[in-house]
């Protein structure tokens, strides 16, 4: 009787699994990503510049100026920011994001906040629970290289809003530091917006400076994107 030959069956090893921080770009963007998210700009609009579509000419023309700006940004020697005004939808947040994300790439420190956001955060400090003050937080305003103040405007103009904004553009001012904004309300209509009797020259004082400290980007096409989006899958 023929004796059987025993098979037998080498398993290959399998490899270590391969470190992901190993690899540079794998670092690079893990990094970018947990700055922005440090930043606190919004997970929908930190993509940056390339999900920007360039849907019309005036669309192009704002991603090539914002894009320029980005590139030649130094905080060492800064220059004006941008007003990012027009209609809902138009754009506005996702351009500032991208300005915002380009510059946290050239390992620059960006704050993001939501202006209504902000306001409420600094009445939050007024509880005695609180574990931060009013002045901790304008600080960490006043620190980062460029400060984005989403959807400027919408917070009801009180003398309290605009005195807390008045501090926080002055001391940037003072700093040499640059500030960006986006809002629904066009310069004229902000301006109607801010001056109030309540604010007295309060608000005069408070147009003087972002006047100083801000240029128009451009014109924004009057179009709400999202609704035409909606429009298109309907």
């Amino acid at each position: 009787m023929q004796e059987n030959t025993a098979r037998v069956i080498e398993l290959e090893e399998e490899p270590e699994p391969r470190d992901p921080f190993s690899d540079p770009a794998y670092l690079r963007n893990w990094l970018i990503e947990n700055d922005m998210i440090a930043a606190g700009i919004p997970k929908r609009f930190r993509p940056g510049f390339a999900a920007y579509e360039e849907r019309t000419p005036e669309c192009a023309f704002l991603r090539r100026k914002a894009l320029a700006w980005a590139n030649e940004f130094d905080p060492r020697d800064p220059t004006k920011g941008f007003a990012l005004t027009g209609v809902t939808g138009a754009g506005k947040t996702h351009l500032a994001a991208a300005i915002a994300r380009r510059l946290i790439e050239r390992r620059c420190s960006v704050m993001w906040v939501n202006t209504a956001a902000l306001f409420m955060r600094i009445r939050s400090t007024y509880g005695h629970d609180s574990d931060e003050s009013e002045e901790d937080l304008i600080d960490e305003l006043v620190a980062p290289d460029l400060l984005v103040l989403d959807d400027l405007g919408v917070e009801r103009p009180t003398a309290w809003v605009l005195e807390r904004l008045y501090v926080i553009l002055n001391r940037r001012h003072e700093e040499c530091k640059v500030i960006m904004f986006t809002s629904n309300y066009d310069g004229r209509e902000l301006t109607e917006r801010l001056r109030t009797p309540e604010a007295g020259d309060l608000a005069d004082r408070l147009i003087s400076r972002l006047v100083g400290m801000v240029e128009s980007i451009g014109d924004f096409p009057k179009k709400d994107w999202r609704k035409e989006a909606w429009r298109q899958r309907q």
